[in-house]
């Protein structure tokens, strides 16, 4: 998606690798800057929203698959239909930042499969000034994607890796 202000580029699955969707993104960069002539950048981001179908029951433990699980204080009932929890983070060597968010909604309607799906979504992002030909800019949302990796792998346990491997 372009505007005059903006330049987003998406990808639905299938997902290929990031050096792919990098190298895609950068030739509609290149068309956009020609176009459109933008002078600076002010923000880079990677984005992922990451649906997750896990085995579980409503009601049955979040912490087996998710390290970030919805904690309810224990004097209460421990089912839970629905959540949303937002954390923004940053990395102080780099000044990197993410937005996570980690949802389940109820479902709408009830279905034979006993799996429900949450979302992981994470927005790594960095506020910097850079010109709009600067090849930095690669660099940067290279390292970014590194970052989006690094939390990704760290909010979910080892059990959930081997679902997707």
């Amino acid at each position: 998606m372009a505007q005059t202000t903006s330049f987003t580029y998406s990808r639905l699955k299938p997902y290929v690798d990031w050096e792919e969707l990098r190298d895609a993104a950068q030739v509609m960069w290149d068309l956009f800057t020609s176009v459109a002539k933008p002078q600076r950048v002010n923000r880079l981001a990677v984005r992922y929203v990451n649906v997750m179908d896990l085995p579980l029951e409503h009601g049955e433990e979040f912490s087996e698959y998710l390290h970030a699980a919805p904690i309810i204080p224990s004097g209460l009932p421990q089912a839970v239909s629905a959540f949303l929890q937002r954390v923004v983070m940053v990395d102080r060597d780099t000044g990197d930042k993410a937005i996570v968010m980690q949802a389940l909604e109820e479902p709408a309607a009830l279905t034979e499969s006993p799996n429900i799906t949450v979302f992981l979504d994470i927005d790594a992002f960095k506020a910097r000034q850079l010109d709009a030909a600067d090849p930095e800019i690669w660099n940067i949302l290279d390292g970014l994607r590194n970052y989006k990796n690094k939390i990704f792998f760290e909010h979910i346990t080892e059990k959930t890796v081997e679902m997707f491997a």
